[in-house]
């Protein structure tokens, strides 16, 4: 029966939320960069400006020099004052524009978006599959399976990985964590090449121990 690879689902939901992590810090970074950012700064900007012409109309007022005029802008100011800004507004630090436009519009997306993007695209577009007739087929290409030189194991029970060398002496990365039934190619060649060592199932065979032998013998 023919064995074809597909993406490991939790390794699609990573990239999927990765993704939507780039895609979210973006849009929030966007929102403050562009939104609310210049509107806290025009919020502090315009209770400065209120602030100082009560101050300024104050001073002059102490000194019984208003006119009507400014009489109705000190009142105006007063009353806008009291009603908008019931305590002063905190202006943005200055930092926090370049950190938005920079770590999260820029990092996370212009460029966050597009690396997942890619991310998942390369995984897709390679293919595993040893076919019923033999075949292998790999992203280096396709051989005979009886043509496949060797295999490492070594990294195996550690990591998931197993390095197979091909016809011509090239390598190909087989990853378990990142594709969907490659264990079982790579059990395949794994009991090929060693099949007192590895199930077709890439389980490794556990020999019994030389104590455990010399008791059943006796």
């Amino acid at each position: 029966m023919a064995i074809r690879t597909s993406i490991q689902p939790g390794q699609l939901y990573r990239i999927a939320f990765l993704g939507l992590l780039c895609v979210g810090f973006g849009i929030w970074g966007a929102y403050d960069y562009w939104v609310k950012i210049p509107a806290q700064e025009a919020l502090v900007a315009e209770h400065t400006a209120l602030l100082s012409t009560k101050d300024a109309l104050e001073a002059k007022q102490l000194r019984g020099t208003l006119s009507t005029a400014e009489e109705t802008e000190l009142t105006s100011a007063r009353e806008a004052l009291a009603l908008r800004f019931l305590e002063a507004p905190t202006p943005p630090a200055a930092y926090d524009r370049p950190v938005q436009l920079w770590v999260y519009v820029i990092g996370c997306g212009v460029l966050g978006v597009p690396s997942v993007a890619w991310m998942l695209w390369s995984i897709r577009r390679k293919q595993y599959e040893l076919t019923d007739d033999g075949s292998l087929i790999t992203p280096e290409g396709t051989c005979r399976i009886d043509e496949v030189k060797g295999i490492d194991m070594s990294r195996w029970m550690e990591k998931s990985i197993a390095m197979v060398t091909l016809p011509d002496g090239s390598k190909s990365v087989l990853d378990d964590y990142k594709y969907k039934n490659l264990h079982l190619i790579i059990g395949a060649l794994a009991h090929r090449f060693h099949p007192d060592e590895w199930t077709i199932e890439a389980r490794r065979i556990l020999k019994p121990a030389p104590d455990a032998a010399t008791s059943d013998g006796q």
